[in-house]
């Protein structure tokens, strides 16, 4: 793990209810230009703790209280520990409260604004994702060093290798096995083979009246 928007954070409290203590890098702005600060992660914490809003209310369960110390520190106080949240990064989101609350949901689905190296252009559904570099990136020495880049969905493998053939598009993923050796011996290609999680996940129907589970699991 790298502290990226978190300059640094700390672990206070006690274990059963422990407090996290989070100062966030200055100088990080949106790509609209406001800057990041502590009120932007509230609102991204009350907007993820709802299950109305958020499918992912339950990363938020174990908070008590987001404490804005200053506009860049604040305390997550839980009520019950929780082993998963610095693993996945605080489990929160910097989203820009003001543009939110100007532009509102549909807006913000629209033109999405983030503090990323990469800002957002335009999107055509199943066709195309285009960025722009952010100039003012806060991270210098991983700033872009290309202009505009295009994301293109292409799920049929056969017309994805076909169009990095063509020079169409200049890099793919998951390269068909049949084709890996090919690309392998193509001049000025070069390829990458890495070790990735393989998930199986096994469901046991336990809800239903009948199910030999159903007492066990009571």
């Amino acid at each position: 793990m790298v502290n990226w928007l978190a300059e640094s954070w700390s672990i206070e409290g006690t274990p059963d209810e422990p407090i996290i203590d989070v100062h966030l890098r200055k100088g990080v702005k949106f790509h609209n230009g406001d800057p990041l600060t502590s009120a932007d992660f509230e609102f991204s914490y009350e907007r993820l703790r709802d299950p109305k809003i958020s499918r992912f209310s339950y990363t938020q369960a174990n908070i008590e209280k987001f404490e804005i110390v200053d506009d860049h520190h604040f305390k997550l106080h839980f009520k019950a520990p929780d082993g998963n949240y610095i693993p996945n990064a605080l489990q929160l989101w910097a989203i820009p409260k003001k543009y939110f609350e100007k532009v509102g949901e549909e807006g913000f689905a629209k033109a999405p604004v983030g503090t990323g190296p990469w800002k957002f252009v335009s999107r055509s559904i199943k066709e195309d994702l285009k960025l722009e570099a952010f100039d003012d990136y806060w991270n210098k020495d991983a700033r872009p060093k290309i202009k505009n880049l295009v994301l293109k969905i292409i799920p049929e493998d056969l017309t994805r290798v076909a169009a990095f053939k063509s020079g169409a598009v200049d890099w793919i993923d998951t390269v068909p096995l049949s084709a890996v050796e090919e690309f392998k011996k193509m001049p000025g290609v070069t390829t990458l083979s890495t070790v990735a999680n393989n998930n199986l996940y096994i469901e046991m129907t336990a809800d239903k009246p009948d199910s030999p589970l159903l007492t066990h699991f009571r």
